[in-house]
């Protein structure tokens, strides 16, 4: 039993995590203010152009929390490893 649960410690944090829903609460909060700010600032109350720009931030925020949680890309990592490497030129 104490083997098995030593090879799934060691395998789990291989394989990735995903974000948890609370991680996800400091976009909601700064979405939030960000149209509450946009409609009081809109000043018709419709803040048509709101809207679009409230989305695209929160999803360019719900993009970077999943992006935390994947593993580094393999060709990326080997390209800064080859870069920071004695004569490489850097």
């Amino acid at each position: 039993m104490c083997a098995l649960f030593c090879c799934l410690v060691g395998w789990v944090p291989a394989v990735g995590a995903s974000p948890t829903a609370n991680e996800f609460e400091p976009c909601h909060r700064a979405a939030a203010a960000h149209l509450q700010r946009c409609l009081s600032d809109d000043g018709t109350g419709a803040g048509q152009a709101c809207w679009p720009q409230v989305r695209r931030r929160y999803e360019a925020c719900r993009d970077a929390v999943v992006r935390s949680h994947q593993p580094p890309d393999a060709a990326r990592l080997k390209a800064l490893r080859e870069a920071s490497r004695p004569g490489s030129g850097r």
